[in-house]
């Protein structure tokens, strides 16, 4: 996971110091995702529906919420708003990173940084509470903090109720999601990349006709839509290929074929194995994980 702290003075775009909101939700995502391509302050709150205008310009959970839809929408990110501190414990013991409301004054003085009012703060459990707090310094590791400590913190800032967007973690996160789907390669550009950036050299095209199963779906934060594949077939090779982009529409490399449910009809199980792909639900697993780590050391 990508820890380090994300400081909200200095954030890409960040005009004044309101926006511990936005950074810690960020933070969640990149700490969830590993993912490196994050939006600016400016895209973020345009996706919230919250402008930064002058004098202070917080967000709420559903600014929040409203921003994770639209920058990632097949990211599986749970709105949390419930007067039970427990049962958030518990989601994130469990390898939820969540990004927490609290009011700053309750926590410890060396995790306030003069700031006393309603905060934002990323939150994730190893061997205890972490916080990534976005007024600690740019880059510094998050600080561990008592469960108890932080409890009373969160519950204070919203008259007992806890608020936050729970992001999913590590190994449980694909490039976005399992997508099993066949395409078919168009005539015009059937390009496959070995790397989720229209920047990249295209490995090879497949020509016209040629039918691939995609495992896996990503969408980077310049609005281009990829699939993720394993080719040629056998080589546990990760490849992407473009669904749609700026200036590239649906279909233009591959045309969309039926999605594959991999073992709920004997015909298509029969038709992916055939194919080459073995146990294709398995290797699709496999192979957006290996994916999903190529596309974090990018």
């Amino acid at each position: 996971m990508y820890l380090a702290i994300l400081n909200q003075k200095v954030y890409p775009g960040a005009g004044d110091v309101d926006d511990c909101w936005a950074v810690a939700t960020i933070w969640a995502y990149r700490a969830s995702t590993g993912a490196t391509s994050l939006p600016t302050m400016t895209a973020f709150r345009a996706a919230a529906g919250n402008p930064d205008r002058p004098g202070p310009t917080g967000g709420n959970i559903t600014d929040i919420m409203r921003a994770v839809g639209r920058l990632w929408p097949s990211l599986p990110v749970e709105e949390y708003e419930h007067p039970s501190w427990d049962a958030f414990a518990t989601k994130v013991k469990a390898g939820g990173i969540a990004s927490l409301a609290v009011l700053s004054s309750l926590l410890p003085k060396t995790m306030r940084y003069g700031f006393m009012g309603a905060h934002q703060i990323g939150v994730f459990y190893e061997n205890g509470f972490l916080i990534a707090n976005p007024l600690a310094p740019q880059g510094s590791d998050p600080q561990p903090i008592k469960e108890t400590i932080l409890r009373d913190a969160a519950l204070a800032v919203a008259n007992g109720w806890v608020l936050a967007a729970i992001f999913p973690r590590g190994d449980d996160v694909f490039p976005d999601r399992i997508k099993y789907q066949w395409w078919t390669a168009s005539p015009s550009d059937a390009a496959l990349r070995v790397e989720p950036l229209r920047s990249s050299t295209v490995t090879m095209k497949l020509p016209g006709g040629t039918q691939i199963m995609s495992a896996g779906e990503y969408r980077d934060a310049d609005g281009n839509s990829w699939r993720v594949a394993e080719w040629p077939v056998g080589s546990g090779t990760p490849v992407y290929f473009l669904r749609y982009g700026p200036g590239v529409a649906a279909d233009h490399d591959f045309i969309a074929g039926p999605v594959a449910t991999l073992g709920a009809s004997a015909a298509e199980l029969k038709a992916a194995t055939q194919a080459g792909y073995g146990d294709a639900k398995a290797k699709a697993v496999a192979i957006t994980k290996k994916a999903a780590a190529e596309a974090a050391a990018l």
